[in-house]
């Protein structure tokens, strides 16, 4: 439907009309209903993801790695995340899995056995964030989409920008305090239902942190 068009023929994506009322912009979402937009999503069960980050090592030392992981929407809010990355000829590999409100993760080289801690920022989860604010409309490589910033539920800076389209996420940033230092970290979604889902690693090797 093209409100305000009394009548026009839509042909090879060109409207030709018998009048000269135009319609008016469509009024985007609220800036929390975008956030929401993703797990609310009609069809969408997860989103492959590709990501470059920088980590603080040190004061004012950034280590930067880059990794992809999965978001998963439904049944259940999850997430996992894999990055490598190298510092003064050391070798670094992280995966982070992110189920049922706790963040598992598994650090090479390291102890050899999944650490535990309660869930820091789950990108499945964005609608908990808080002082949504909407930037504005952007046309990125995937497709228009509209682009919020909030702050999670643990303080954080993050951005979101969700395609118009079919409220699918296109990206999605985060920036994270450390003392004097800040890490950030970048996701650019590049695939949908995947078929990939997340799940805890067995409770023998876990170990509390």
């Amino acid at each position: 439907m093209l409100p305000g068009v009394a009548c026009g023929l839509l042909f090879f994506g060109v409207l030709a009309g018998c009048g000269s009322t135009s319609a008016a912009p469509a009024t985007p979402p609220t800036a929390k209903e975008i956030l929401a937009k993703p797990e609310k999503a009609a069809g969408l069960t997860n989103a492959h993801f590709t990501l470059a980050a920088a980590f603080p090592v040190a004061t004012g030392v950034l280590l930067d790695m880059s990794g992809d992981g999965i978001v998963v929407y439904k049944p259940d809010p999850a997430a996992r995340i894999s990055f490598h990355g190298s510092s003064g000829g050391r070798t670094l590999d992280v995966v982070v899995l992110t189920v049922g409100g706790t963040d598992y993760t598994m650090v090479t080289p390291g102890p050899g056995k999944w650490m535990s801690s309660p869930t820091t920022s789950n990108p499945a989860k964005l609608s908990d964030s808080t002082g949504a604010t909407y930037v504005g409309e952007e046309q990125l490589p995937q497709g228009k989409a509209w682009h919020v910033k909030a702050t999670d539920k643990d303080g954080n800076p993050i951005e979101l920008w969700v395609r118009e389209s079919d409220g699918y996420p296109l990206k999605y940033t985060t920036r994270q305090a450390s003392g004097s230092s800040s890490g950030n970290a970048t996701l650019t979604f590049d695939k949908f239902n995947t078929g990939e889902s997340v799940t805890a690693p067995p409770p023998a090797q876990v170990q509390a942190s």
